[in-house]
């Protein structure tokens, strides 16, 4: 007979067994990492879910605090890791309740996306999309030429989180785009066992930096920051390893800079997004859409933009060229003949942060309909290039 399984937000009694099955499901050296977000107090147990048996803890995960910046607006986002569950109760079901719990405490608190990196088509189940693209590498098969001289490196300290943040930021407006980590997980990642973080510095003022990761003699290097390509050039060289292979994964504003150290690929992977409210997110991001309106100087006549999800709609205001307020609706079956534009929700995350823009999902998809607004959904949503910090590349 099966144990009654309770899931509910961990408490202090449950950190060991988080740690344990952390470690167990996921790998050694991910039972120190959330073992460090559970100690800390300015997140600890409380940020888990559990699914417990008896005392003992079957199944976990992590939802951790975020920022999107999506052109001139920023919203709150959260981002769910070290998802975990014990072998002999893998199929019951746990990880859909600690979703759905994790779920409304995202929304409570007013988080309007979430991401996530995790095994193929498991979460879709969730309401997650693969709404962006993993980010190309370069496997490096040589030394990096740089004539920078100047510059000395080390590891990052704790004082160092601001910095981070600040070097991150301006790498970040390369893209229209960006998913932030919270400051809070860059102070973790600087104590993590896995990763090295590590600053270049000139004149003892830091101007870029990397993150490492080393698995044997191959390694990785991400959340890469640098202004100018000697800085680059030597940043990646004293980062590289002289044995195995060394990974560079690109992101935006790097390249230019690393056009010349190899063949750039992709592995067709993505990040999992997920929408919960487009109403809300929609009215979060009124003045960036505003903005696009402006830029793209079409004329837009007083009415309102219809936007089918099929299953419900939102309606929005048009008056003097400018969005108002979504107002949610019902059913609209075939919005094209009422003037609007449909997109099945499962897309929604795609159209707003992905990389093709609202005219390419018409083409690839038979369940996009843009209609007469075609025009206007394209300023409103044309391509986006995305650059998302995440505790684990896809």
């Amino acid at each position: 007979m099966d144990l009654d399984i309770e899931v509910r937000v961990a408490g202090p009694a449950d950190r060991d067994g988080i740690v344990a099955l952390v470690a167990d499901r996921i790998g050694a050296e991910d039972g120190p990492e959330a073992a460090i977000t559970l100690d800390d107090p300015r997140f600890g147990p409380e940020g888990w879910m559990v699914a417990v048996a008896g005392d003992e803890v079957v199944s976990t995960l992590g939802l951790f605090p975020a920022a999107t910046h999506i052109g001139s607006v920023t919203v709150q986002s959260a981002v769910i890791e070290f998802v975990a569950t014990a072998k002999e109760f893998e199929g019951r079901g746990l990880v859909r309740r600690q979703m759905t719990l994790a779920h409304e405490i995202s929304s409570a608190r007013g988080d309007l996306v979430q991401w996530m990196v995790g095994i193929p088509y498991f979460y879709r189940r969730f309401g997650y999309e693969y709404a962006v693209p993993s980010p190309p590498s370069i496997e490096l098969d040589g030394p990096v030429t740089a004539t920078a001289q100047d510059l000395t490196f080390r590891e990052a300290e704790q004082a160092d989180v601001h910095t981070i943040v600040a070097l991150q930021s301006h790498m970040a407006a390369s893209a229209t785009v960006f998913a932030e980590h919270d400051p809070l997980l860059w102070s973790w990642l600087i104590d993590s066992p896995v990763y090295r973080v590590v600053l270049a510095e000139r004149a003892q003022q830091p101007v870029a930096m990397l993150r490492v990761y080393e698995d044997d003699d191959d390694r990785y290097l991400f959340d890469v920051t640098a202004s100018d390509p000697d800085t680059f050039g030597a940043l990646i060289e004293h980062s590289r390893g002289l044995s195995g292979t060394t990974t560079l994964v690109l992101r935006p504003g790097l390249q230019e800079l690393a056009a010349r150290l190899g063949e750039q690929e992709s592995d067709g992977y993505a990040y999992y997004v997920r929408t919960p409210d487009p109403g809300n997110l929609l009215e979060a991001l009124s003045p960036e859409l505003n903005r696009r309106l402006d830029e793209a100087g079409i004329d837009v006549p007083d009415g309102q933009l219809l936007l089918s999800m099929y299953a419900n709609s939102l309606r929005i205001p048009i008056e003097n060229g400018a969005l108002g307020s979504p107002a949610p609706g019902g059913t609209v079956q075939a919005p094209v003949s009422q003037g609007g534009s449909g997109i099945p929700p499962d897309l929604v995350g795609h159209l707003i942060l992905g990389p093709l823009g609202a005219v390419e999902l018409e083409k690839r998809h038979a369940d996009v309909l843009l209609g007469k607004q075609r025009d206007l959904m394209d300023a409103l949503f044309p391509p986006q290039t995305i650059d998302v910090q995440s505790w684990v590349v896809p």
